[in-house]
């Protein structure tokens, strides 16, 4: 599958959990993280494996061969976040 234009595919980034002791720390409140699966000839800033922050309401969401993805123009991605930052 690849992506045309100034479109961005994504798939969710599973973070481990976070645990002090024996309690796990929820990760929820804080925005998704979606890995950079492919992306259109005219994106200009992320390539493939980048982590980045995009906000869910603007993503179309896909599943393919039970994968599940999103697709987003790069415009609406909000960060690419740097590799100690995940």
């Amino acid at each position: 599958m690849r992506v045309i234009n100034d479109r961005v595919l994504l798939k969710p980034y599973r973070r481990e959990e976070i645990r002090h002791g024996s309690i796990v720390v929820p990760t929820l409140a804080s925005e998704p993280i979606w890995e950079v699966v492919d992306v259109g000839d005219k994106v200009q800033h992320v390539k493939p494996g980048d982590k980045v922050i995009a906000p869910v309401h603007v993503l179309q969401e896909i599943s393919v061969g039970g994968q599940d993805y999103a697709v987003i123009r790069e415009d609406h991605i909000y960060a690419i976040l740097e590799e100690g930052e995940v």
